[in-house]
């Protein structure tokens, strides 16, 4: 039996729904591998597309892998946040619809390059496209940073910023108030010493000159030093 030869319009609606199957614009993803960027050098990802390809008359592929994607990050009016990915993360795969390495070189209204779209060599990026199957964050109503294991977080809230953690280390450039308050150890150090020892030289019969009351108050003031000096912030 010889097969019928299919219709104009037929053929148009077959070859429209082929295109349509295989034009991505965005896509859930997972995380191969990742380059963490530099001074010169955004971030950078390799990803495995999740949602397969689809061929006329039925049947789906995996997607190849997409290397060097650029990671998008928040940023913006001067300020910006990142973080290192890590191989399995979900993301959210954006194709753009046109060519994107004359903007990536010069970061204005430009032609594309060339003609291509939806084109993978155009993809990028961005984190936080997560499925059902893992727990989301709750808000608070709160700014907050935090890693999944809950072992640190910062929360900016309206009045103040509470950082949680084991330990808590300050950078280079926010040392001032970490050495003034060393400072302010040692004078209080050498104080409250030389007033046990003059105490100490006033003999009978005045007394003892308060000796006693300043020994007591060094003792109690090596043991509050100790606890000052043991607190888990720290200069780096």
């Amino acid at each position: 039996m010889t097969a019928r030869t299919p219709t104009l319009t037929e053929a148009m609606t077959s070859l429209g729904e082929y295109v349509q199957g295989r034009t991505r614009t965005i896509t859930p993803a997972r995380v191969v591998s990742f380059t963490e960027g530099s001074s010169t050098s955004g971030a950078f990802a390799t990803v495995q597309p999740e949602i397969k390809v689809s061929f006329p008359g039925g049947g789906y592929r995996d997607m190849d892998p997409i290397p060097d994607c650029p990671v998008i990050f928040p940023g913006g009016g001067g300020w910006s946040i990142s973080w290192p990915l890590i191989p399995g993360d979900h993301v959210a795969l954006l194709i753009a619809d046109r060519d994107l390495g004359r903007w990536r070189q010069q970061g204005r209204e430009v032609a594309p390059g060339d003609g291509r779209r939806h084109n993978p060599g155009d993809a990028i990026v961005l984190p936080g496209l997560n499925p059902d199957t893992i727990a989301p964050t709750t808000p608070t109503g709160d700014l907050m940073l935090k890693n999944d294991a809950g072992t640190v977080s910062i929360t900016i809230k309206p009045d103040k910023v509470v950082v949680d953690g084991a330990s808590v280390e300050i950078g280079a450039a926010a040392t001032e108030a970490v050495t003034k308050a060393e400072t302010l150890i040692s004078v209080l150090d050498t104080a409250i010493g030389a007033a046990v020892t003059a105490a100490g030289s006033i003999g009978p019969p005045n007394g003892d000159g308060g000796t006693s009351g300043f020994t007591a108050l060094k003792t109690s003031w090596d043991g509050a030093k100790a606890t000052i000096k043991a607190a888990k912030a720290k200069a780096i």
